[in-house]
């Protein structure tokens, strides 16, 4: 039955059938970027609370439950009831992204892997998501089915020394929410429902010495269609103490097809171990270029060609298993002010009521029409068979976003999840201009 199943997802995902999933901003306020899986995609050379996530050579083999090929496959399917916010200023009366209030979707994600030698320094890794058609774009027209690989790589691992190429995915950074400094191939983006892949194509190498590791990364743009005309790269140095973890980071990159210069990022993380269960860290970014529209009181926009800079400060409290909390401040330099934020709106209130404008409502960037945030994240395990989570997002405009969710194991394969998001506040602010303004979800996975 399972091997039946596996095969299955695979012919899903390859034949192409599925189409964009829908989800909202809550899921990627609330994603770990940091997040692991039983596949081991994480840097080899990360640290976590000062300890070494890679055991020694032989430890690790002794360990590793990675003997012969592994696969994993989840099927996800999922229904949605939708409260859509008709006043919202980028989409009045819904009639500008035509958002359904009924949305049903199934989602498959399968991911393999295998070493193919014996001491297990070699490994190859596909990661696949498909997901069914189920929603209008912005423009009315019907997406279609999506299909996409989101890695495809193959990695080698020494004693202090690592390498990898292929497709695939690098987490920087220590946050948990919000994550500046992770810039190479960050995760997918929720609320867009455009084709977006996870992972870069990519060449990895990573050396660790008592001075610490130093990864450099070499890496190309690509869209859609797999155009890749752009180098980028990036170097980190990181270290970590008894109960500390530190990290400088660079990204750069070519000039774009226009002659624009790249956005470089100069950043650096740091996590400590205040006591024990509880991790304090940090995380900051500065970005040379910007090239966001800002508009004027007369609605014409304009660009400000200046760096600016994005930090992070949180804390994190295990509470055992899967139950923890987190809470976390972040400061976006290049959020609108309340004022250029007003200008926005009035401009969109007059360039909209000509229908659909994709400059205008492209510049609604979630969690970005603000400077400042606050986010409280919270889960708790209850007997092994249930999970509660709850997380609350507050913008320096005092709109809201709110998530809580339930899950129920029914078996170790079957899941059953229920999930309410709202979004409060008034005309003028970020969360009460959001397209919905509640969504409800009751869904079933499947883990194989």
């Amino acid at each position: 039955m399972k091997s039946v199943c596996l095969f299955l997802a695979a012919l899903w995902i390859m034949a192409g059938w599925m189409s964009p999933l829908v989800a909202h901003a809550a899921e990627a306020e609330v994603a770990s970027p940091a997040a692991q899986d039983p596949f081991g995609q994480e840097d080899p050379f990360t640290v976590i609370e000062g300890k070494p996530q890679v055991a020694a050579p032989d430890e690790a083999r002794l360990k590793s439950p990675s003997r012969g090929p592994q696969a994993r496959a989840e099927v996800f399917i999922r229904e949605f009831a939708a409260s859509i916010n008709d006043g919202s200023r980028i989409n009045p009366d819904n009639r500008i992204m035509e958002l359904k209030r009924n949305i049903g979707t199934a989602e498959t994600r399968l991911t393999m892997s295998d070493h193919i030698d014996r001491r297990e320094t070699v490994r190859w890794l596909f990661k696949g998501f498909a997901a069914s058609g189920s929603y209008l774009a912005a423009n009315g027209a019907q997406r279609q089915k999506e299909a996409r690989v989101d890695e495809l790589f193959a990695d080698w691992k020494g004693d202090d020394l690592f390498a990898s190429i292929g497709k695939r995915r690098v987490n920087w950074g220590h946050a948990q929410g919000f994550n500046p400094v992770n810039v190479i191939a960050p995760p997918r983006d929720p609320i867009n429902p455009g084709y977006q892949t996870e992972g870069q194509p990519m060449a990895w190498g990573s050396h660790r010495t008592a001075w610490g590791s130093m990864d450099v990364i070499l890496t190309r743009n690509f869209d859609a269609d797999w155009n890749s005309n752009q180098n980028r790269w990036g170097l980190k140095w990181g270290g970590a103490g008894a109960d500390t973890d530190y990290a400088l980071y660079y990204f750069d990159g070519g000039n774009y097809a226009d002659g624009r210069p790249y956005e470089r990022m100069a950043g650096a993380s740091f996590a400590t171990v205040s006591v024990p269960g509880i991790t304090l860290y940090m995380e900051a970014a500065n970005f040379a270029r910007n090239y966001r529209n800002y508009y004027a009181a007369d609605g014409v926009a304009r660009r400000k060609d200046d760096g600016y800079f994005q930090g992070v400060a949180g804390l994190s409290l295990g509470l055992g298993g899967r139950s923890g909390f987190f809470a976390e401040y972040f400061h976006n330099g290049q959020g609108y002010s309340a004022g250029e934020r007003a200008n926005y709106f009035r401009t969109a209130d007059a360039r909209l009521g000509n229908g659909f404008d994709p400059v205008i409502t492209g510049d609604f960037v979630p969690l970005g029409m603000d400077r400042n945030y606050l986010l409280a994240n919270f889960t708790k395990e209850f007997w092994e068979k249930y999970t509660f989570g709850f997380s609350s997002l507050l913008a320096g405009d005092g709109s809201s976003s709110t998530r809580a969710e339930i899950a129920y194991a029914v078996s170790d394969y079957y899941e059953l999840r229920a999930v309410y998001l709202y979004n409060e506040g008034d005309s003028g602010s970020e969360f009460g201009n959001s397209p919905y303004k509640g969504l409800f979800e009751i869904g079933i996975k499947a883990s194989f």
